[in-house]
């Protein structure tokens, strides 16, 4: 999906760390329309409120880790791609992090405007692709419902041995598999 511009949620206590990120996005030309919170609490607030393209997520804030945060993140937005920054490069934490489904893991002290860039592609890139393949499989599960419906209706179609039971019948079949209040069938005569 391309976009023009593209909305980022920055989870950060630090004012001085959200601009660094602000600024960092402008340097990286990345067009994106930034919403700040200071907390954990603010951070599920907000993607409540909207749907936002990435979440850029300080490792520790106030009460809460990165680490705790994602599951309650993955609740309320699921589709929200998630990149963790932290003070602090660790890679157990790093591991630990993905596992908890953050898209990607930056140290603070090496973001640049290509490296945050680039994740941020990768981690929206991402994103964009969970939601197509759950957009996917929900409409597989449609069709296999419909299909399954259609062989558990076929034997008593079999069955009818009046065409007027199997075009009523087949109305009925063909309304409930389309969830129509209604099915109208039709017959001509052939020419």
């Amino acid at each position: 999906m391309s976009r023009t511009r593209w909305r980022v949620l920055v989870v950060d206590d630090d004012a001085v760390d959200r601009e660094a990120v602000r600024r960092v996005l402008r340097v990286a030309s990345v067009a994106a329309d930034v919403v700040e919170v200071e907390d954990g609490r603010g951070a599920l607030e907000a993607l409540e409120r909207e749907a936002f393209d990435c979440v850029v997520l300080d490792h520790l804030l106030p009460g809460t880790t990165a680490l705790e945060l994602l599951p309650q993140i993955r609740a309320v937005a699921p589709g929200a791609p998630v990149i963790v920054l932290t003070g602090h490069g660790d890679e157990r934490i790093a591991v630990e992090l993905m596992k908890g489904g953050a898209a990607d893991y930056l140290a603070k002290d090496s973001i640049t405007a290509e490296r945050l860039g680039r994740a941020l592609h990768y981690a929206i890139s991402l994103g964009d692709a969970k939601r197509a393949t759950a957009r996917a499989e929900e409409r597989q599960r449609w069709s296999t419902e419909r299909l399954q419906f259609l062989v558990d209706s076929a034997p008593a179609l079999y069955g009818m041995h009046r065409l007027e039971e199997l075009v009523n019948a087949g109305a009925e079949t063909a309304r409930e598999l389309l969830d129509a209040p209604v099915a109208f069938v039709g017959l001509w005569p052939p020419e």
